[in-house]
C-alpha cells in the first residue's frame, strides 16, 4: 500500500504545476476548502444563469488546457490575484469537469495528500440518463479510505440541481458510478447502458468504452481531456469491436474497481497493452 500511495502521492506531468508551484503555498490543508478555492476559479460555461450571467462572458478554456500549468496560466490572465482568493463569477476561467477534477488532483497531491482523477458516471445532473463525468480522489488517512470528491457542483449547482447528497465525500449508493463498476454491471445485465452517455443523443456501449478506457489512463496517471482519442479502440463503431477487445475492456474494468488489489497489475496492464502504449507514445509527442 505504501508504494501505490507514494504513486498517488506525486504529480504526473499533467498535474505538475511547473512555474506556478509558489502559488500553491498558500492553500489550505482539508480537501473540502481545497474544492471551495477551486470554484472560486473555475466556471462551468453551462451554468452562467445560476450566476446571472449571459453566456460567453467567460474566457473558456473547454478541452484546451492539458497540463495543468496551462490551465494556471489562463486564470492567471483572466485575474492574476492569489489562487485564495475568490474571483467574481465573470471572472472565473470557464471549464468543464475534467479541469476542475485534475485541477483538484494538483493542488492535493501538492500537498502531500495521495489523489488520482476518476471517471463515471454522475446521475445528478437532471435528464434521463447518467452522464460521463470525471471527479477526484484522494487518500483520507484519518479513515483509511479512499473519498471521491466532485470540486465543480458548489452551492449554487446544489440547490439548482436539487443534489441533497455531500457531493464532496461521495458515498456508494450515491449517484455515481466509476466507469469500471457501470461496464461490469451493464455486462451482466443489471444496469442499461442506454441509460449512460456523453449526452442524450450520445449514450450507450461507446461512451462507455470511452469513460473506463480513460479512467484506466486516470489510473496510470495520464489525466487525458475529454476529447483526447489515441487509439481506435476508444472510439472505434461497435459494430467494429471484436471479441478480443471486450476481453481487454473486461479485464481493465475489473483492475479499475478493485486498483489497489491490482496496482501492478493496472499499470503492466497500460504499459504492455496496444492501448496504453499509444497514449503513453502520444504523451511523449506533445512533451508529457
Amino acid at each position: 500500500m505504501t508504494m501505490l500511495l507514494d504513486y498517488y502521492r506525486q504529480h504526473s506531468p499533467i498535474t505538475d504545476p511547473g512555474r506556478y508551484t509558489a502559488l500553491y503555498e498558500a492553500l489550505p490543508d482539508d480537501p473540502r476548502r481545497i474544492a471551495g478555492v477551486i470554484q472560486g476559479l473555475l466556471i462551468h460555461p453551462g451554468v452562467l444563469q445560476l450566476y446571472e450571467m449571459p453566456g460567453g462572458l467567460v474566457d473558456n478554456a473547454v478541452f484546451g488546457a492539458r497540463p495543468i500549468e496551462g490551465l494556471l496560466e489562463r486564470i492567471l490572465r483572466v485575474n492574476p490575484a492569489p489562487l485564495t482568493m475568490p474571483r467574481e463569477p465573470r471572472q472565473r476561467l470557464g471549464a468543464i469537469c475534467r479541469n476542475f477534477a485534475v485541477l483538484m488532483v494538483s493542488m492535493l497531491r501538492y500537498k502531500g495528500i495521495p489523489a488520482r482523477e476518476r471517471v463515471g458516471f454522475g446521475g445528478y445532473f437532471g435528464g434521463s440518463i447518467a452522464y460521463d463525468h470525471r471527479i477526484a480522489e484522494f487518500w483520507d488517512a484519518v479513515g483509511e479510505r479512499w473519498a471521491l470528491i466532485d470540486p465543480m457542483i458548489d452551492d449554487a449547482q446544489r440547490r439548482f440541481r436539487g443534489i441533497t447528497f455531500d457531493t464532496l465525500d461521495i458515498q456508494p449508493g450515491d449517484p455515481f458510478t466509476l466507469a469500471g463498476a457501470a461496464w461490469i454491471a451493464c455486462r451482466e445485465g443489471r444496469l442499461d447502458p442506454d441509460g449512460l452517455g456523453d449526452s442524450d443523443t450520445d449514450r450507450g456501449w461507446p461512451p462507455l468504452r470511452y469513460a473506463l478506457l480513460h479512467d484506466f489512463d486516470a489510473l496510470n496517471k495520464a489525466e487525458l481531456l475529454g476529447n483526447d482519442a489515441w487509439h481506435p479502440l476508444i472510439d472505434k463503431p461497435e459494430d467494429r469491436v471484436t471479441p478480443e477487445d471486450i476481453d481487454l475492456l473486461d479485464r481493465i474494468a475489473s483492475l479499475t474497481i478493485h486498483a489497489d488489489h491490482h496496482f501492478e497489475g493496472l499499470l503492466a496492464l497500460h504499459q504492455q497493452s496496444a492501448y496504453g502504449q499509444a497514449v503513453t507514445a502520444r504523451l511523449r509527442e506533445l512533451g508529457l
